[in-house]
């Protein structure tokens, strides 16, 4: 390691070796060099080719750690944060890749404000699908509604990674989520974000992807992480709504495959926690044909407002 370095980048490897490659070239080309790097190997079948491809590329600054089983995006970061040295640590999925100047962009923010806990990017889009994700800075609360910071690409302090108590790495979060758990976490205790209004991240998009995952199992995760932060939600007024939208993305993904059933279910539960047009048509939309459901949600939308009334 560079006694120079001031950035870990910390890159979980599950089985993922034919992109990683691409993910370390793109740190060589830092127009910023005061950085290393950990190649976590999360318990691969590959291990040995990512262990071959890190020889290959033949820089001193990239050491890989490895785990003996998979244990997970969350606890493959934590590994790689715990072992840093440095006073800044950056995600960085193994299978995507950074701008040559994120990371002078992000030491020149945390140089000029000792107040900024994190450095945050847009997303450039690449692979199955090519479009620009922009971010913007938000107020904490919106954390109850959406995820406004990304997982992947945050350049933090690793004294807020340390404050937040690392990732959580509990099985619930293995399908995904465990970002908007961190930071969450953050929130509470306090931290403040900058925004680099460019696409400096590239992310890499798969045919099939974790988002396609996480968007079944949406609603056990939110659970989840609304009884790790079950305060903090009811603070917001926002505890019925953030699990009621799990419900109904799980809902939505089990009727694109097919499981209209399951799609009922759980749109109904929804509707149980946010009453409302929307999460109804949600519920009718599995359980009865497209020309009976304007009907049936104005007949509920009646009932319903009388009922309040």
């Amino acid at each position: 390691m560079s006694e120079k370095a001031m950035f870990t980048i910390v890159i979980p490897c599950y089985n993922q070796s034919a992109f990683l490659g691409d993910c370390l070239e793109s740190l060589r080309a830092q127009t910023y060099p005061f950085w290393t790097a950990f190649v976590v190997d999360d318990g691969s079948t590959d291990g040995q080719a990512i262990g071959s491809i890190i020889s290959k590329f033949g820089d001193p600054r990239c050491t890989l750690l490895q785990h003996s089983s998979n244990k997970g995006l969350a606890a493959s970061r934590n590994t790689g944060f715990s072992t840093s040295v440095t006073p800044y640590v950056v995600p960085v999925d193994s299978d995507d890749m950074i701008a040559p100047n994120y990371l002078e962009y992000a030491a020149g923010i945390f140089g000029k404000d000792d107040h900024v806990d994190c450095v945050f990017a847009d997303f450039k889009l690449f692979g199955a699908r090519e479009e620009i994700w922009k971010y913007s800075l938000l107020d904490d609360s919106e954390f109850a509604r959406v995820q406004w910071i990304p997982g992947a690409g945050v350049a933090m302090r690793r004294t807020l990674w340390e404050a937040v108590g690392g990732y959580c790495e509990a099985p619930e979060l293995r399908y995904g989520n465990e970002d908007w758990d961190f930071w969450l976490g953050a929130a509470q205790v306090g931290f403040r974000a900058a925004h680099v209004p460019e696409p400096l991240y590239y992310y890499r998009q798969h045919a099939e992807s974790l988002m396609r995952c996480l968007a079944y199992h949406d609603y056990k995760t939110r659970e989840f992480i609304y009884r790790r932060h079950s305060a903090w939600f009811e603070k917001n007024g926002a505890s019925d709504d953030f699990r009621a939208a799990g419900y109904l993305n799980s809902a939505s993904d089990s009727l694109r495959r097919g499981e209209r059933f399951r799609a009922f279910a759980l749109s109904v539960k929804a509707l149980l926690l946010s009453p409302g047009e929307a999460t109804l048509k949600a519920v009718l939309r599995p359980a009865f044909p497209e020309i009976l459901r304007a009907p049936l949600a104005a007949v509920f939308g009646r009932y319903h407002n009388g009922a309040r009334t």
